[in-house]
């Protein structure tokens, strides 16, 4: 800090450290079963210690990526309903905890029915 009188001196240092390491990413990211209005992921939990997973979709072929939802620890499936007919969607899952997020996983794309 200072004034017209001069600086003060220096405040102690901080740290931070982050605790604990990040989940492993998922694998294995399949469309499990299509309708017209709704598209179902399937996908490999290779973590241990996730607190859940991001699902994101995009609808121009990977160029935007929009969190579409968040599910909870173990969980390994996802419907997204209220889908555009005959129209294709690309999906990537991450896992996440309270030290971050993990890598993504594979991408992947499917169209619903017409």
């Amino acid at each position: 800090a200072y004034n017209s009188g001069g600086y003060s001196s220096y405040s102690n240092q901080a740290v931070a450290v982050v605790s604990g390491s990040l989940p492993a990413a998922p694998s294995q990211l399949a469309i499990a079963r299509v309708t017209t209005t709704s598209i179902k992921l399937t996908w490999k939990d290779n973590s241990t210690n996730e607190q859940g997973f991001y699902i994101e979709r995009s609808v121009n072929g990977g160029g935007t990526w929009t969190r579409i939802a968040t599910v909870g620890i173990n969980v390994k499936t996802y419907t997204n309903t209220g889908l555009a007919r005959n129209t294709t969607y690309s999906y990537r899952v991450q896992a996440y905890n309270s030290a971050g997020a993990s890598a993504y996983s594979n991408v992947a794309t499917g169209k619903t029915l017409r």
